[in-house]
């Protein structure tokens, strides 16, 4: 099978939840749209300022989003009306603060995110990472980064690896991160993998 293995397909013990939560009988290519503008909406509504999490619960006359996230947003009631504006429909946004987002692969992706953006050294902040107390209840992290990184000539992939990330055992949680973003000199692709206790 190689290296290209996802940590949670083969994990026989995860189970993840379902994102979008409706039953249609016609209309289900329009919900499905509507769901990814919603999506798009709230990530141009947080700009990347912390990780987070969307669920989305449709009703008859009623949309419910569940936003969790690493910190409180003042302004979901905004968030709900220009929601409900866009989908004609009454909209309610719950709002819920977990602090283990802070050190999920969302919020890691985004702090390489920022550092590669602002051309600053991503390796020192890397070092660091591997070695902060606050991550206690994890057995390894990898990550690998590939692409021109702050304008070299030929693409190239870094790996960075610490403490014990198996593919194989049944019984590890991972949290798992694969996405990229644009810069000046081209698509810089970004994979987590945190291997938690």
């Amino acid at each position: 099978m190689g290296n290209k293995v996802n940590p949670l397909i083969y994990r026989a013990n995860i189970f993840n939840n379902w994102k979008s939560k409706w039953y249609t009988d016609n209309s289900f290519s329009s919900n499905v749209i509507s769901d990814f503008y919603i999506r798009k909406r709230i990530d141009s509504f947080i700009c990347d300022k912390f990780p987070y999490e969307i669920y989305i619960e449709r009703l008859e006359e009623l949309i419910i989003i569940v936003l969790i996230t690493s910190k409180k947003i003042s302004s979901s009631l905004e968030l709900s009306s220009l929601i409900g504006k866009f989908e004609h429909k009454k909209c309610i946004v719950n709002n819920i603060v977990s602090s283990s987002l802070c050190n999920s692969a969302i919020a890691m992706f985004l702090k390489i995110k920022d550092i590669i953006s602002n051309r600053k050294n991503y390796r020192t902040y890397i070092g660091k990472l591997f070695y902060n107390s606050n991550y206690s209840n994890i057995l390894g992290i990898k990550i690998i980064i590939s692409g021109r990184v702050n304008g070299v000539e030929i693409a190239k992939k870094d790996i960075f690896c610490i403490g014990n990330i198996s593919f194989i055992s049944l019984n590890r949680f991972y949290s798992y991160k694969n996405s990229h973003f644009n810069t000046k000199y081209g698509i810089i692709g970004v994979k987590i993998y945190i291997s938690i206790l």
